[in-house]
């Protein structure tokens, strides 16, 4: 699972950004650039587990980012 894997897991890009009180047009441009600033990893991790996604953790993103 990539961060546009992530981010597909919410319905619409506008309910993760609401999720995580970010722009919307922010969260495209991270779907754009398969990528997420580590300094948002831990409201979305928060925000994840609120929708019981599974898979979101800190460990996943280091790797994601790390690849």
């Amino acid at each position: 699972m990539g961060f546009i894997d992530i981010i597909k897991l919410w319905p619409k890009i506008p309910a993760l950004a609401q999720d995580i009180d970010m722009p919307t047009k922010t969260v495209q441009k991270w779907k754009e650039r398969d990528y997420i600033p580590p300094k948002y990893w831990l409201i979305l991790i928060e925000a994840a587990k609120k929708r019981r996604f599974r898979g979101v953790t800190l460990k996943h993103l280091a790797e994601l980012a790390a690849q």
